[in-house]
C-alpha cells in the first residue's frame, strides 16, 4: 500500500477507496456529512476552477494539453458544438477565467523561492500507505514534493494573504500538513522538514505570501492529533457500518465574544 505515483490522472486518485484529509475535515462536522459527501460527491465548478489555476501555474508543460483556451462565448448553438467536438477530451477555458491565473502566476514567480521549488520538486503526487495505528489506507494528492530541500508545498488561492494565517486554522491546512508530512514519512522513511504554503490573492494586484510551518511546530502536533482523533473515529463508524450519526441533541450556548470580532462603532453603521 504504501506509494508514491507520479502523473496519475486526477479522476483515478479521486476514485480510490482511500481516506483523504477532506474526507477526515468532513467526517469531522459529523460521519452523516462524510457519508452525504462520499455519496454525492460532485465536481463543482470551483473545483475545476482550482484544478486549472493549479495546473496553469505549477504544470505549464501539461496546461495544453488538458485545457483549449478560447474567447468567450454561448455555451449552446452550433458554434458551442463545433468548439466542443474540437477540444475532445480537453477542458475549455475562456480567454477571460485565465486573467486571474496569469495575474497570480506572475506574481508567484517574482518570489525567489516560488521558481526554485517549481524547478526542485515532482508536481502533483499521489501517495498511499496505511495508518499505523488504525490501520486505515490513506490518501494525498501533493502540489510538490523536493526531496532536495526535504520540504512539502502547496498552492493556495486566497482573499486575503496577509490575513491568510486565520485560514490556515479555519480551513484545517494545519490537519493538511501533518497528515501529508507523515504520509511522506511513512512511505520514503524520511521526516520532511516543513511543510510551506504559497498564498496567492485571487484579485489584482494578486498578492502573494509564503507561510512555512516547520515539522516540530506546535500546529502540527495539534494537526495530527486532530486527523489521529478523526482516523479512530472513521474506524468506529466503519466497524459498526454506521455513518449517520449527525450532531447530538443539546444546545451549545455562545458565552464569549471571540477576540478576533471587530465591534463596529457608531460611525461606522
Amino acid at each position: 500500500m504504501n506509494k508514491i505515483i507520479e502523473n496519475m490522472p486526477y479522476e483515478e486518485y479521486r476514485a480510490h477507496p482511500a481516506v483523504s484529509q477532506s474526507d477526515l475535515k468532513n467526517l469531522g462536522k459529523c460521519p452523516l456529512y462524510y457519508k452525504h459527501r462520499k455519496e454525492n460527491s460532485i465536481d463543482t465548478p470551483a473545483l475545476k476552477t482550482g484544478r486549472m489555476i493549479h495546473t496553469y501555474i505549477l504544470e505549464q508543460d501539461k496546461f495544453n494539453e488538458e485545457y483549449l483556451v478560447i474567447e468567450k462565448m454561448r455555451r449552446a448553438g452550433k458554434a458551442w458544438e463545433d468548439v466542443k467536438e474540437k477540444a475532445g477530451n480537453k477542458e475549455i477555458v475562456f480567454t477571460e477565467e485565465l486573467e486571474s491565473a496569469k495575474g497570480m502566476r506572475d506574481m508567484l514567480f517574482k518570489l525567489d523561492f516560488f521558481e526554485k521549488s517549481i524547478k526542485k520538486s515532482q508536481k502533483e503526487l499521489s501517495v498511499f500507505w496505511q495508518d499505523t495505528d488504525t490501520g486505515i489506507d490513506c490518501k494525498a494528492r501533493i502540489d510538490l514534493y523536493s526531496d532536495f530541500y526535504n520540504l512539502l508545498f502547496d498552492l493556495k488561492t486566497t482573499r486575503d494573504c496577509i490575513a491568510f494565517k486565520k485560514s490556515f486554522f479555519n480551513y484545517g491546512y494545519h490537519i493538511q500538513a501533518a497528515f501529508y508530512m507523515d504520509g511522506i514519512k511513512q512511505v520514503t522513511g524520511i521526516q520532511p522538514n516543513g511543510f510551506l504554503i504559497f498564498a496567492a490573492e485571487k484579485e489584482a494586484p494578486f498578492l502573494c505570501k509564503s507561510h512555512y510551518i516547520d515539522f516540530r511546530d506546535e500546529p502540527i502536533s495539534t494537526g495530527r492529533d486532530e486527523y489521529k482523533y478523526l482516523l479512530n473515529l472513521y474506524s468506529e463508524c466503519e466497524s459498526k457500518n454506521n455513518f449517520e450519526k449527525a450532531f447530538e441533541d443539546e444546545m451549545e450556548q455562545i458565552e464569549y465574544t471571540p477576540i478576533w470580532y471587530n465591534k463596529l462603532t457608531p460611525e461606522e453603521f
